[in-house]
């Protein structure tokens, strides 16, 4: 199945729409140290929130969320 250039440029349009929308998400990782699971924004901006505020995450061991 081939992609058309309609298709491709449907795609380029909402991909533009959605970084207009507000931060884009670069990375996520888990801080260990802080129990913390960091998103990294574009922009150099990160967010961060603990594992326990997470659904499916409250429990999961540290070796989980490492990946």
């Amino acid at each position: 199945m081939a992609i058309t250039r309609e298709q491709i440029k449907a795609a380029n349009k909402r991909g533009s729409a959605a970084i207009a929308r507000g931060p884009v998400a670069r990375a996520a990782r888990y801080d260990a140290r802080r129990a913390l699971i960091v998103i990294s924004l574009e922009g150099s901006c990160e967010f961060s929130f603990p594992t326990a505020l997470a659904e499916g995450l409250t429990d999961a061991p540290r070796s989980k969320l490492k990946k």
